[in-house]
């Protein structure tokens, strides 16, 4: 399977309503999109670097990532294509079968 190069940023789309927030809210909305997509670059880093192919704890794990911060982050890096949904393993953390994510 090829990987994409992470020599940067990946690019993350947060969608419309950010783009039209009203001014007063723009750089509370600023600051959050800034943490987003660094939460983003750790998560997509971990998958890539560590444990391509791997469930959400063991992302969790490896990266010493909060649980909610990867699993919403995950949703994000479906949604703009940087992942994808694997199939589904038994899970070294919990024990429990669930999907798994590879990088696209």
């Amino acid at each position: 399977m090829k990987t994409k190069e992470c020599t940067g940023q990946i690019p993350i789309d947060f969608g419309r309503d950010y783009r039209n927030n009203e001014p007063t809210s723009k750089a509370a909305d600023e600051k959050i999109g800034k943490m987003k997509a660094t939460q983003c670059q750790q998560v997509y880093t971990v998958i890539r670097n560590i444990c391509n192919g791997a469930t959400s704890q063991e992302i969790a794990q490896a990266g010493n990532i909060p649980n909610e911060v990867v699993h919403k982050r995950l949703a994000t890096l479906k949604a703009n294509k940087h992942i994808r949904e694997g199939q589904p393993r038994k899970c070294k953390v919990t024990g429990n079968v669930v999907k798994t994510w590879w990088i696209i």
